[in-house]
């Protein structure tokens, strides 16, 4: 007899509710089968004391393998594209795919997002937290920054890796819609032992169209980037000649 089973679950990262993607930064030290098993769980809102619920969960897999199920969520496993961030209580969190960020603040947090990805330091996410994350009526200060890193010094780590999945989506974001932006950066790191960053960009550009260096920073995230790539484009097509 054929078994219909219905599987309504998120199928993006965008629609994975908070309590799903802290409980999916979680379970990132699991590996293979228990990784999978988890997420399914986790998709599914199974809690761990929802013993009726997880008893009906893993019933399906008596009838369906893991290997079938993990089709319908493919999309953990492939390039992160949460766009949004979680809620932490008492503080403002960044506007989807970071559109109320200065260039200035962007590149701080870029730097501090790939040091994690380089040392695997949990002090760079908490720092990392601490630019994305400011209370009520706060502005963007770096010269605050190791006060306000020190407010985040006892969030959970799978608190702070699911800030880092949020940004990384939005990252994700930015490399997709400015294409020609992470390569051009990219190279000039190389050119100079790694050490280039957005903000040497900023100064590269200082001067232009944004005005002086403190006016360039001060340019909102995305326009910066559009600006930039026209520029590079610019830059192309006078090498094509």
């Amino acid at each position: 007899m054929d078994v219909t089973i219905d599987i309504n679950i998120p199928d993006t990262w965008n629609l994975l509710t908070d309590d799903q993607l802290k409980r999916i930064a979680k379970a990132q030290n699991l590996k293979g089968d228990l990784f999978d098993l988890a997420v399914w769980l986790i998709l599914n809102n199974a809690h761990k004391y929802n013993f009726v619920k997880k008893h009906k969960l893993k019933a399906v897999l008596q009838l369906v393998p893991l290997s079938e199920l993990k089709t319908h969520y493919k999309f953990i496993y492939e390039d992160v594209k949460r766009e949004k961030f979680i809620d932490l209580v008492g503080y403002k969190k960044p506007l989807d795919r970071l559109f109320d960020f200065s260039i200035e603040r962007f590149s701080y947090a870029d730097g501090l997002f790939n040091k994690f990805l380089e040392t695997n330091d949990y002090n760079y996410l908490q720092h990392l937290t601490a630019v994305l994350y400011l209370k009520k009526n706060e502005v963007f200060n770096w010269d605050l920054q190791n006060q306000r890193a020190k407010r985040f010094k006892r969030l959970p780590k799978h608190i702070l890796i699911a800030v880092h999945l949020c940004y990384s989506g939005c990252k994700n974001h930015l490399v997709k819609k400015y294409p020609k932006v992470y390569p051009k950066v990219i190279s000039q790191q190389k050119k100079s032992n790694g050490n280039h960053s957005f903000l040497d960009v900023v100064l590269s550009m200082s001067g232009q169209k944004f005005g002086t260096y403190n006016e360039t920073k001060a340019t909102r995230l995305h326009t910066f980037m559009s600006e930039f790539t026209n520029t590079i484009i610019t830059q192309e097509k006078w090498k094509e000649k």
